[in-house]
């Protein structure tokens, strides 16, 4: 790679990366500053538990605050997984209150809400949703969501399709019928600006490392006042009835802190980037890729008013994941590729502000490689 901003990180200079926002990529500056802290508490591991919920707090207060959220309560966890577990096993479910969630909502997020419709005698409905789609497509399948529909959970925005999904006009259907509104935010802290106070919601839950360069892994759950002391840790451990939410998700056992008390620090560190423009050229990179990937036929996931700042995916017609990922490794290209629920094979990349012009030259070449294949 030849932009030296890579050097800021631990990656291989010999590969091209776009793909962070799978795992993210932690600074070697943060990896310092997390080492520091980890030998803190190892001076005094006795201590470490009661040490935490002031760091904790803290941490989950930023994230808060840069989501625009006020009321509720508010916890770090260990990742966004064990968010939406804890959601799930803890919301009020029953016969006459189901689920819906889209198709293209994280698999593991979709499971977690079945079984906890299958504990509670409810049940969970996947609403369709084929690619490429539209905003239109979106709203027309919410606004049809069956009456007996108690909870929606929704990306803000979804993983594999790389969408901007509609949360304000979704915010506003689920008001106006009675539904709780579960907002998966994996792929929003440190990504690009989203205020969460306009579209309100019941709940929300994000990662803390795929877009912020502090060590993984850290997870963040926000929920609404009136449902705050029903949600408890799917991890049964000592402080799980305490009275907040923080204290209860502040030790669930055995655990690593550190990279939860980085969440201020890498909050800083991408203000800064943000600041000195570089944020912004890592969108322009974006929008670079996504225009040549459309020059050799492939179609992005969803419209233009679906588009978010710096992960996009496309479906690449007539191309197998296999064709496509030995491409891509066969020129030293890390960008996902998967399948869509509904079958096409899909590209998504992720840019950072270590993506240059030659590396779209590079995912570009390589792509087009896989595309002559077929």
């Amino acid at each position: 790679m030849s932009n030296e901003l890579i050097d800021l990180f631990l990656l291989d200079r010999g590969r091209t990366h776009f793909n962070h926002a799978s795992f993210g990529t932690p600074s070697r500056a943060l990896l310092d500053q997390a080492q520091e802290s980890r030998h803190r508490f190892e001076a005094d591991t006795a201590g470490m538990p009661d040490h935490l919920v002031p760091g904790l707090r803290a941490a989950a207060s930023r994230i808060e605050a840069s989501l625009g959220l006020t009321g509720g309560q508010a916890a770090i966890t260990m990742n966004s997984t064990e968010a939406n577990s804890a959601l799930a096993a803890s919301w009020p479910l029953g016969p006459s209150r189901r689920v819906a969630l889209l198709s293209l909502e994280y698999s593991s997020v979709v499971v977690a809400w079945q079984l906890a419709c299958a504990r509670a005698g409810a049940s969970a409905l996947v609403i369709d949703l084929p690619l490429p789609t539209t905003r239109q497509a979106v709203l027309t399948r919410l606004e049809r969501l069956p009456s007996d529909i108690g909870v929606l959970v929704l990306s803000a925005i979804s993983s594999t399709a790389a969408l901007s999904l509609p949360l304000a006009e979704t915010s506003a259907l689920c008001a106006e019928r009675g539904i709780d509104l579960i907002v998966d935010a994996a792929h929003v802290v440190g990504h690009g600006p989203t205020d969460f106070s306009l579209p309100p919601c019941a709940a929300l839950f994000a990662s803390a490392h795929k877009w912020l360069p502090g060590p993984r892994s850290v997870g963040f759950l926000w929920v609404a006042d009136q449902l705050a002391d029903r949600v408890k840790p799917a991890l049964v451990a000592l402080r799980r009835d305490t009275a907040t939410l923080a204290e209860r998700f502040s030790w669930r056992g055995t655990w690593d802190p550190t990279p939860a008390l980085m969440v201020e620090p890498a909050l800083a560190a991408v203000a800064g980037w943000r600041a000195d423009g570089l944020l912004d050229q890592a969108v322009a990179t974006a929008d670079a890729s996504a225009a040549a990937l459309v020059g050799l036929g492939l179609v992005p996931t969803g419209d233009s008013t679906l588009r978010t700042p710096r992960l996009r995916a496309f479906v690449v017609p007539d191309t197998t994941p296999a064709v496509l990922e030995q491409a891509l490794a066969e020129a030293g290209v890390v960008a996902w590729v998967g399948t869509d629920p509904t079958g096409p094979t899909i590209l998504r990349l992720s840019t950072h502000i270590y993506n240059d012009a030659a590396d779209v030259r590079r995912l570009t070449d390589a792509v087009a490689g896989a595309v002559r294949r077929i």
